[in-house]
């Protein structure tokens, strides 16, 4: 039982949704319990799945959207044989769409093996298109005027330059 509460000022920059949590701080020396209630702001994509093969984008990448709380979680994936196999696995049928499918597929276009133009193309070939459409955003250290007009072809939500930014980001999510 709380014999004290102490509720945080509300803050109006949270226009997006929050989760409320109590957190109960007791203290036995002298019996005493306070209440705190935390609101924190739900973040735009839950889970995000990160394909790049450079570790340390992909670290810093992962930083910036944990830190942000622009995602709860990040799966990092460093090849697009591993992230096709995985995107089979969670966003092939309509129903896994819904319930697995990451939320946001950020995507290098340079990697060994198959690049970013080859996994769009075999989930294009797959039938994704909406998943293309709807989650990837692909991002590139330089995106050429060719590149970019190879993107748009395949009508993906987005491309963003590397070093990824949290300001790049929240005006994609501006744009949405």
């Amino acid at each position: 039982m709380c014999r004290h509460s102490l509720d945080p000022p509300s803050n109006p920059i949270l226009a997006a949704p929050t989760e409320t949590y109590l957190i109960y701080l007791h203290y036995p020396t002298n019996d005493f319990t306070y209440c705190l209630r935390m609101n924190y702001q739900k973040p735009p994509f839950p889970l995000v799945l990160l394909v790049d093969a450079d570790t340390i984008s992909s670290f810093l990448t992962k930083l910036i959207l944990l830190e942000e709380n622009l995602a709860r979680e990040v799966q990092v994936l460093n090849s697009a044989e591993s992230a096709l196999s995985t995107l089979a696995k969670l966003c092939f049928t309509p129903q896994d769409q819904q319930t697995n499918c990451p939320d946001l597929i950020l995507m290098d276009l340079q990697m060994p093996g198959m690049d970013g133009f080859g996994l769009l193309q075999l989930l294009l070939e797959s039938g994704q298109e909406q998943l293309i459409q709807e989650r990837v955003v692909l991002l590139s250290c330089s995106i050429s005027a060719q590149d970019r007009a190879r993107a748009e072809a395949y009508r993906v939500h987005d491309i963003l330059l590397k070093p990824f930014s949290s300001t790049s980001f929240l005006n994609l999510l501006e744009q949405s």
